[in-house]
């Protein structure tokens, strides 16, 4: 999801006086090999907007391995 996308949901969910928790990953995050390429980030951030979960960091890193696994087979185009 684009930061942009984000801060639209809140003003449209919440009042500036609510308390909420968030997370949120970032390219960087999960990039501790430097291998993870803009590429592949899109196309996780594009799936986990897809699914209804609450966001921890492991399934982060499940998507993207998800991604990199189906570039490597051929399974989605880089």
């Amino acid at each position: 999801m684009q930061v942009k996308d984000v801060i639209a949901q809140l003003i449209k969910s919440y009042s500036m006086d609510d308390h909420i928790m968030i997370d949120w990953a970032d390219f960087d995050s999960l990039n501790g090999d430097d291998e993870l390429t803009p590429e592949v980030w899109q196309e996780a951030c594009a799936r986990g907007d897809e699914n209804e979960w609450i966001f921890d960091m492991e399934m982060a890193r499940i998507i993207v391995s998800d991604v990199e696994h189906d570039i490597k087979h051929g399974a989605l185009s880089s």
